[in-house]
């Protein structure tokens, strides 16, 4: 045998050691597992093939070319050390898992991005669909109450057409329903109202029981009149057929008028108050200036059972609840007390300051100036006026109302001096 030279023997070596490497892994695949080409090694899979003594670098390569599917923790590098792994094949592992890391990690942030992304969207359409919605609830609130305003006013064609409309967004809603029918039958009702006559307590019954609205009704009876006096059965019959303060006020009125366009004849109760009526609307008064509201609402309410047609028990019940800042209760009793004695200059006054209080301005200004016709020497109410009117910015007249109380009483210049000045800026 020819010995071989020092120079070549490593080489020689190095070259059969690949070659037998080589062989091991065509011959034994089992010793690789049988996973797929560029499926990720398990740590399980791993520990077989370095208890299948394959060496470092084939091990550290294969690493290097599947990848690893688990993270190199300290547990994990106990158990690398503890089977022996070499460092170069750990190394490996450290970097394949670096970058595994590094995947998942812009895995979880792309999968975030897309999440947020989608949230986003449903958000935005979540926001859009609720614009939509309000948007149409507003469009088919506007036609109903514009249907009820057809109704208030008798003007039935044009209240079906506008339910229709409604009735298109909103097929079953139940008061786009209601308002149909009801057209349809006040429609009806007020075909059956006499022409030119006064109304019985049984014609308004009537009609508002087929579906008249209670302001269409008093629209009625304000144009009609009514052959009756209302009583308090005739009033609580009313009310219990949907009849509101604006019809109720509007019959009691006309029937004021009724019984006393008929002298001799009788009333069908009598119109002046009672003894025990002044008593208690005195001791009411009393009880106001005590600042006692609620005992004086009492008082007024025990007024009015006696008769309902003492104006001074309404206009007390007005001054009740005013004291406790039932200011829209407080108008409706001053009405009451109107519509009985209508040329009560301080009722109208009073109606005009529960209406500030409400910030009905406008309103306040119609019945200030119902109360300076009566009274047009009054300074204090042509003061009040012009508070309303600077209130609507409606500044020339309320400069002209605060020069007339001015001139009517010196003294108002002094107390007046903050709204003249206001007045300076007025409209700005």
């Amino acid at each position: 045998m020819i010995p071989l030279r020092e120079e070549i023997r490593p080489p020689l070596l190095m070259t059969c050691l690949v070659l037998f490497v080589g062989l091991t892994f065509v011959l034994r695949p089992d010793l690789i597992g049988s996973q797929e080409i560029g499926a990720r090694l398990t740590l399980a899979q791993i520990l077989d093939l370095h208890r299948n003594e394959v060496p470092c670098r084939p091990l550290a390569a294969r690493i290097a070319e599947r990848g690893i599917n688990f993270d190199v923790t300290p547990d994990v590098m106990s158990k690398l050390k503890a089977a022996q792994i070499c460092d170069q094949a750990i190394t490996e592992m450290q970097r394949r898992g670096a970058e595994l890391a590094r995947l998942k990690k812009e895995e979880e942030e792309k999968k975030k991005i897309s999440e947020d992304r989608d949230r986003l969207e449903k958000e935005k359409q979540l926001i859009e669909d609720e614009k939509r919605r309000t948007a149409e609830i507003a469009k088919l609130r506007d036609s109903i109450r514009t249907g009820n305003s057809y109704l208030d006013q008798g003007l039935y064609a044009e209240a079906t057409s506008e339910f229709e409309k409604a009735r298109a967004m909103g097929p079953t809603n139940k008061e786009v329903l209601a308002g149909l029918d009801r057209a349809a039958r006040a429609r009806e009702a007020e075909a059956t109202v006499p022409k030119g006559k006064p109304l019985s307590l049984d014609d308004i019954k009537g009609i508002l029981i087929k579906g008249i609205t209670s302001r269409r009704a008093a629209t009625l009876i304000e144009k009609l009149g009514v052959n009756f006096e209302l009583t308090p059965d005739g009033e609580e019959d009313l009310k219990k057929r949907g009849a509101n303060e604006q019809a109720i006020i509007a019959i009691q009125k006309k029937g004021l008028e009724f019984a006393k366009e008929r002298p001799g004849t009788g009333s069908s109760r009598d119109t002046k108050p009672t003894t025990e009526q002044v008593r208690l609307v005195n001791l009411g008064a009393g009880m106001i200036r005590q600042q006692k509201y609620q005992e004086a609402l009492e008082q007024s309410e025990r007024a009015l059972k006696l008769n309902t047609a003492y104006d001074k028990a309404w206009d007390l019940q007005g001054d009740a609840l005013r004291g406790l800042k039932r200011f829209g209760e407080a108008v409706t009793s001053y009405d009451r007390a109107l519509a009985i004695n209508p040329v009560d200059a301080f009722v109208w006054s009073k109606k005009a300051l529960a209406l500030t209080d409400l910030s009905r301005h406008e309103e306040a200004v119609q019945s200030f100036e119902r109360a300076l016709d009566i009274n047009p020497t009054n300074a204090t109410l042509w003061a009040f006026k012009g508070n309303s009117l600077l209130a609507i910015k409606r500044c020339n007249e309320a400069r002209i109302s605060y020069d007339k109380a001015v001139e009517l009483d010196p003294g108002l210049n002094v107390r007046l001096h903050d709204k003249f000045e206001q007045l300076k800026n007025c409209g700005t």
